[in-house]
C-alpha cells in the first residue's frame, strides 16, 4: 500500500452500518423527524397525526434503515399540500 491510501475492510464497515448503535441513532432521528411532523401537521381530524409510525430494517450485507410512514389514506394529498414529512426530515 502506498503513502496516503486507506484500505478499507467492507466487513467491519458493514457490521458497524447494522450495529446497535447505529441503529439506535437512526430511531433517535426517526423519532425526532415524527415529533416535528406531529407538531407541525395540519390538523382536522386528528387521523393524521396519529398515523405516523417508524420502521427499522437491517440488511446483513447493507446497512440498517429507518422509515418514517404514515399510513393515513390522505396522506399522499397532505404531503403533497404541505410537505410535512419532507420539512421534518430537512430539520432533524
Amino acid at each position: 500500500m502506498a503513502d496516503g491510501d486507506v484500505d478499507f475492510d467492507d466487513a467491519e464497515i458493514q457490521r458497524i452500518l447494522n450495529s446497535a448503535p447505529m441503529r439506535n441513532e437512526i430511531q433517535m432521528v426517526m423519532n425526532l423527524i415524527v415529533a416535528r411532523a406531529r407538531s407541525t401537521s395540519p390538523i382536522r381530524t386528528g387521523d393524521y397525526i396519529s398515523a405516523f409510525r417508524t420502521e427499522m430494517h437491517t440488511n446483513r450485507k447493507l446497512r440498517a434503515v429507518g422509515l418514517v410512514i404514515n399510513d393515513d389514506p390522505g396522506s399522499a394529498a397532505i404531503e403533497s399540500l404541505f410537505g410535512v414529512l419532507t420539512k421534518s426530515r430537512r430539520a432533524s
